[in-house]
């Protein structure tokens, strides 16, 4: 999931972790536009175990923990629980 503005402020992030999630962000959309997803409606597994992992390094365990919750919540009012591709 991509960090939106609001999540940022949610989160408390400052401005060099604002900057990394980008960089990660940015990483991941292009990793799983690779391989061949453009919509986001399924992911690729790999990319998304590597954002998650940089997520985990950028972010507090505090704010990690909460992102996970806004994460989940986001695919819960969406409908879906994003399928990964493996």
């Amino acid at each position: 999931m991509m960090m939106s503005d609001s999540m940022s402020t949610a989160l408390g992030l400052s401005k060099e972790q604002i900057t990394l999630v980008k960089e990660s962000d940015a990483r991941c959309m292009k990793t799983c536009e690779k391989a061949g997803d453009h919509t986001m409606s399924t992911m690729d597994h790999p990319a998304m175990s590597v954002h998650h992992g940089e997520m985990k390094k950028i972010l507090t365990a505090d704010q990690y923990a909460r992102w996970n919750v806004m994460c989940n919540m986001s695919k819960a009012d969406n409908g879906t629980d994003h399928p990964m591709k493996n």
